[in-house]
């Protein structure tokens, strides 16, 4: 189902993911709506309107995208690999700080404020299948108790450029 959405401050446009499919309802004012998806070559999760502009942001692949309302779309992050991401919270704060989400849009839709973590210092635990035994197990990255964390780095980006300033 629907387990978030956002929409501009008068919620004529309401952007949405149902099954990592990215849809955008657009009410007229009047009780009815215009929903479609817009047809994406990928799943995406996270998905929220640039204020101020015809262009949803959404996370996929480690990295966070851009994408008008037609399905025109680019990566506005570096792909580094799997063990860097961009726009999402890393474990630590997903799970003990309770903050999901991994970057947030200024109020006039000009910068966006990121996370980039690495997860590199991460010890690895390899996860079976026991309902698939043959299967062979799978590498997962967890901060064990006494452990490092993720290195995690705030940035501002500019979604016109793709370009990144550092906070820090």
């Amino acid at each position: 189902g629907i387990t978030s959405y956002s929409c501009d401050p008068n919620f004529f446009t309401v952007v949405f993911t149902l099954s990592g499919r990215l849809h955008i309802a657009q009410v007229d004012g009047k009780g009815s709506a215009d929903v479609r998806e817009i047809n994406l070559p990928h799943a995406v999760f996270d998905a929220r309107q640039r204020p101020g502009h015809d262009q949803i942001s959404y996370i996929f692949d480690n990295g966070l995208w851009l994408t008008d309302f037609d399905g025109n779309t680019r990566r506005l992050t570096p792909d580094e690999g799997e063990l860097i991401t961009w726009g999402m919270a890393e474990f630590a704060a997903a799970e003990e700080m309770d903050r999901q989400r991994g970057y947030w849009w200024s109020p006039d839709g000009g910068t966006i404020a990121t996370c980039r973590a690495d997860n590199s210092p991460l010890h690895s635990a390899w996860i079976g299948d026991p309902a698939t035994p043959q299967a062979k197990p799978h590498e997962h990255r967890y901060p064990f108790a006494g452990t490092p964390n993720s290195i995690v780095e705030v940035f501002l980006l500019n979604p016109e450029t793709a370009a990144t300033t550092s906070t820090g």
